[in-house]
């Protein structure tokens, strides 16, 4: 896993309408809006979120670590188990279609060498929840995005 590049903005950008489709086909509203987009993607680079996962010299997945806090999760209908570390959000996970089930996700869950981790989902999509627990996280509650609609929510520490 290495940081991304803005040489890979085409690459993510279909690796992540790849996972719209995906998520359209399970029956989960999650991302079925303009977002994540083009702009977000670049945004994450420039903020040094971005991280890419290559396969024989190609992009196959993408995630965004946001180390500087989310707003998303100051509220919580739950908790979050304390901890002595700074915590960074794991959002905007996606890998190409071609290589879904081979284990890319749970090879760059298990990259990410940060104290404490916090991840959310859509309740519907039933794949990420299933990755999410079998990557040591748990679930902690309901968060509420900013739009309003209800994300389950995750810690690992």
């Amino acid at each position: 896993m290495r940081k991304a590049k803005i040489t890979d903005v085409p690459s993510i950008t279909e690796i992540i309408e790849g996972a719209k489709l995906t998520l359209r086909e399970i029956g989960s509203p999650q991302w079925q809006a303009d977002y994540p987009n083009e702009e977000t993607i670049l945004d994450d680079i420039e903020r040094g979120y971005g991280w890419v996962e290559e396969r024989d010299g190609q992009v196959v997945a993408y995630l965004a670590a946001v180390t500087d806090g989310d707003p998303n999760y100051y509220f919580i209908e739950g908790h979050w188990l304390p901890s002595d570390w700074k915590y960074t959000a794991i959002h905007r996970v996606a890998i190409h279609r071609d290589y879904l089930g081979q284990g890319v996700a749970s090879t760059m869950f298990d990259a990410l060498d940060f104290g404490e981790l916090r991840i959310d989902t859509h309740a519907l999509n039933l794949p990420m929840r299933r990755l999410i627990e079998k990557s040591g996280f748990s679930y902690r509650g309901v968060i509420y995005v900013a739009d309003g609609t209800p994300r389950m929510a995750y810690q690992k520490i």
